[in-house]
């Protein structure tokens, strides 16, 4: 008598048949790259109740994967419980329900965040049935600011350190800066906000920076005016937001449907917290 298949947490001797099966899926990517990415993954701090990979669906071999990356984010006076859900990938012969459940099962609590930062088209449908709600429906690349009004500035982390930002601040950055991203401060003569910035080509012809760490968009959009400029002196030429319209204070394109941002569970406390997601790990 066949057993039925079985979905259930991927284990360390079980890393290389997973990386198989994401690179068949994924074919833009290399073994290597999925090999580098659960290596990161396994050497990371995992919260309880998380996974240190994620799982997969096993019936005679493994069928289908997907990444649960679970992470603790540290505010200071606040702290909430982050997973990204990625690299969700199944064989043909176990599509269907099968695959919606080893999505669902990747996802974390209520009460915690759980995120979908890169949704193909095809499984839209799948996050609205698990209950999944747009935080973003596209993103807006600028390539220049219009006149806005003076009075905010930008610091690197050293002098941002000088002027007081917290300490769990300091160490998101830092961890991100040793993973190629940009990292600092926008400052106006009431507030510190840190900005964390990662590197990105967009179709190989435009070079840019996406925004994946801060507290109040509304607040940034207020005062991007030193930005972009802080952003070019670092070699690339374009800032990406998520956004879910034409952001009049850019000189820039709004890109409908492009890279929307899906979460469930609780609300998220800051507007934008990608850190230490699928764009940390495994990298875009």
């Amino acid at each position: 008598m066949s057993k039925s298949p079985v979905i259930r947490p991927i284990e360390e001797n079980d890393l290389e048949a997973v990386v198989d099966v994401m690179a068949k899926s994924f074919t833009r990517r290399s073994h290597q790259y999925f090999r580098e990415g659960l290596d990161r993954l396994a050497a990371r701090r995992v919260p309880d109740g998380g996974q240190p990979w994620g799982y997969l669906i096993e019936d005679g071999g493994i069928c289908g994967a997907v990444l649960s990356i679970s992470s603790d984010h540290d505010y200071g006076e606040q702290r909430q419980t982050y997973t990204n859900i990625s690299t969700w990938c199944v064989n043909p012969t176990h599509r269907g329900a099968l695959a919606k459940e080893l999505y669902d099962t990747a996802g974390g609590p209520n009460h915690w965040v759980t995120t979908n930062l890169s949704a193909a088209e095809h499984t839209l449908k799948t996050l609205n049935k698990l209950k999944f709600r747009p935080q973003t429906t596209g993103q807006y690349i600028a390539l220049a600011n219009r006149k806005r009004p003076r009075g905010a500035y930008m610091l690197s982390l050293r002098e941002s350190i000088r002027e007081g930002l917290t300490d769990c601040h300091v160490a998101t950055m830092q961890n991100h800066a040793m993973r190629g991203c940009a990292v600092g401060c926008l400052a106006t003569q009431d507030r510190l906000m840190p900005l964390i910035f990662l590197p990105r080509n967009i179709r190989r012809v435009l070079s840019g920076w996406q925004l994946i760490y801060c507290e109040d968009m509304q607040y940034f959009i207020a005062h991007c005016r030193p930005v972009l400029p802080w952003l070019q002196r670092r070699g690339k030429m374009a800032l990406i937001v998520d956004a879910s319209a034409d952001l009049p204070e850019f000189y820039g394109k709004f890109m409908a449907g492009k890279a929307a941002k899906f979460i469930r569970g609780a609300d998220p406390l800051w507007d934008v917290d990608h850190s230490y997601s699928e764009m940390f790990y495994l990298g875009f």
